[in-house]
């Protein structure tokens, strides 16, 4: 069904435009539980179940990526580095992953890294720079896609010195359960409206 339609007959039955903001994730979701519909009389259930489950899968997305985030900055070394990667972030990631840098500061890192080896690749290169990483961040569910911003404090691996990366965002996109894209932006501002948080 398309969106357009499915929109129209939601509205028609519940009063108000259902799409805005919802990720494929949750219009999928939807869309299900319209054809599972017997009719227009358990319309609203069936809505507000898909409304749930998506609510929910939008929460478990964001729980998954803060699990992951906060083992890579438990870890001291290199080598706890390592594991972390190939263990919890892997796990995260979607087979054809999609991650993109192309506006990353660092000209050696910029650039859109398709499936988990090149972005394995990428995490590895940025990683080998510093000593140690220190990460403040948010996570916000936004509809299918979490905004993540942040702040990192990072002690160079060959100087000792440390430094402050500044504030800057992802935005994080979820499919069945895996991270299938995750798009760098230097402003915060900008990553929350890319994300339809703020206009």
């Amino acid at each position: 069904m398309a969106s357009a339609e499915l929109s129209r007959r939601v509205k028609g039955v519940l009063g108000f435009p259902p799409l805005s903001g919802m990720g494929a994730d949750q219009r999928r979701e939807l869309e299900e539980a319209l054809r599972d519909a017997e009719g227009f009389e358990d319309l609203p259930g069936k809505w507000q179940a898909a409304v749930l489950a998506a609510e929910q899968a939008g929460h478990e997305n964001v729980e998954r990526l803060r699990a992951a985030l906060d083992a890579l900055q438990a870890d001291t070394s290199e080598r706890d580095w390592e594991a972390t990667l190939a263990g919890a972030w892997v796990e995260l990631w979607h087979p054809d992953i999609e991650w993109d840098a192309s506006t990353h500061p660092l000209p050696d890192l910029a650039g859109v890294y398709r499936g988990r080896e090149a972005t394995l690749a990428w995490w590895r290169q940025w990683l080998a720079a510093w000593e140690a990483v220190r990460v403040e961040y948010e996570l916000i569910e936004a509809g299918g896609r979490v905004v993540g911003l942040f702040h990192q404090r990072m002690r160079g691996a060959y100087t000792g010195i440390d430094v402050r990366s500044g504030k800057y965002a992802m935005v994080f996109t979820f499919r069945d359960g895996l991270l299938v894209r995750a798009k760098f932006y230097a402003s915060q501002s900008e990553a929350l409206e890319a994300a339809g948080l703020r206009k």
